[in-house]
């Protein structure tokens, strides 16, 4: 499957009323802007005692990705911390929280706070002092004891084993080894070693969630958000793949059928449940909801046909909004993505077809250690229906 975020859209404005002389406007100014997502920035912090503040801010933009001068108001839900015109403040010591921005009815993806006590001696390094990462282990062999590099400007090198975390959004949690001027090498940790107290318990909507189109398909495809949040996944002009962003195997018989561009589309109501502490340890990471894929590609039939066509595909990513020293072991992306078959018997000769397919259902994946034992879950056994139609 895949996934993604909410539009705000209006229609357009209502024509003038014609004058009693019949004369007509001429007004043909174009509808005013409205705000399609709104990001904050840093999109996340790392608060160490209440009282402690760090500030946020949030843009929004346009459909076309313009920066749009709007009134912005903040929110939380979480009794952890207090924000007001972006400055949040910790009202804990130990805790985590979401911070949103909205405008127009369209609200930001959360801010992900966290509220913890770092292991004495541990060096913050905000988001400004680090202009660079780079490669030292091979990505392959992600894991704790990971060794990778980060650049840091205005800062004295940690002694050797002394821990290094982000205190914005970047995903820097690790202990020191050696630097070369500028660059620093780090080994990567979990937070039982990086903080004395942690206590993470979130529950983060996807549904403003900005998503990624595949790295195959840019260039090929875009990514529209339609304005009851269906994302549709389409084959810009020019583009060379005939199924879309799918691998299809075709079997046709009786006749010979022309097909185009696949058109895709997911709804959904996805969320993410995030539990880990120091007391208790991990717990889980799952994602939840509700997926259903649809499929839509048109054809041109020569003779009566009688088929099968089955594709699959991963073409979304959705970046969980996780970020800060935690992210650098905990920051799933979510790869959607399915198989869709397209099956029937269509009597009808030199007639233009549409083959229509969707699947749907209830979605679980993530890592659950809620019980005895750590279980990878990947549930989604979705219904799914199929039809050959004549086009209108």
């Amino acid at each position: 499957m895949l996934f993604f975020l909410a539009l705000a859209c209006t229609d357009d404005p209502a024509p003038d009323s014609v004058a009693s002389d019949d004369s007509v406007s001429d007004d043909t100014s174009a509808p005013e802007a409205t705000v399609h997502h709104i990001l904050i920035e840093p999109a996340g912090a790392l608060l160490t005692a209440a009282g402690e503040s760090a500030e946020l801010t949030a843009t929004a933009y346009d459909a076309e990705g313009n920066p749009m001068d709007v009134e912005l108001s903040w929110f939380t839900e979480d009794p952890d911390v207090e924000v007001a015109d972006g400055l949040v403040t910790a009202l804990s010591d130990v805790g985590s929280a979401q911070v949103f921005a909205t405008a127009e009815g369209v609200t930001s993806p959360g801010a992900f706070i966290l509220l913890a006590d770092p292991v004495e001696g541990a060096v913050l390094v905000p988001d400004a002092a680090v202009t660079d990462g780079f490669q030292v282990d091979d990505p392959a062999d992600w894991a704790l004891g990971w060794r990778y590099g980060i650049t840091v400007s205005g800062m004295d090198p940690p002694e050797v084993g002394e821990v290094v975390l982000s205190s914005g959004e970047l995903p820097i949690m690790g202990r020191f080894v050696s630097a070369q001027g500028e660059a620093w090498t780090l080994e990567l940790i979990g937070p039982d070693e990086a903080f004395d107290d942690f206590d993470i318990q979130e529950s983060m909507s996807l549904a403003n969630v900005q998503p990624v189109l595949d790295p195959e398909l840019q260039g090929s495809h875009e990514v529209i958000v339609d304005q009851d949040g269906t994302i549709r996944v389409v084959p810009l002009e020019g583009g060379e793949r005939d199924f879309g962003p799918y691998e299809c195997e075709v079997n046709f018989s009786g006749g010979s059928i022309s097909l185009g561009n696949m058109q895709t589309s997911l709804t959904h109501d996805l969320s993410f449940e995030f539990d880990w502490s120091l007391a208790d340890g991990f717990q889980r990471m799952l994602v939840l909801g509700e997926l259903e894929l649809k499929g839509e590609v048109t054809a041109t039939a020569s003779s009566a046909i009688e088929g099968t066509m089955s594709c699959k595909a991963d073409v979304i990513k959705i970046p969980v909004p996780v970020a800060g020293p935690i992210s650098a072991v905990a920051r799933p992306q979510v790869e959607l993505g399915d198989g869709l078959d397209f099956s029937g018997k269509l009597q009808v000769l030199d007639m233009g077809v549409k083959l229509e397919a969707k699947a749907g259902g209830a979605f679980k994946a993530g890592l659950d250690c809620s019980t005895a034992d750590c279980d990878w879950v990947a549930d989604f056994n979705p219904t799914a229906e199929a039809t050959f139609t004549t086009n209108s």
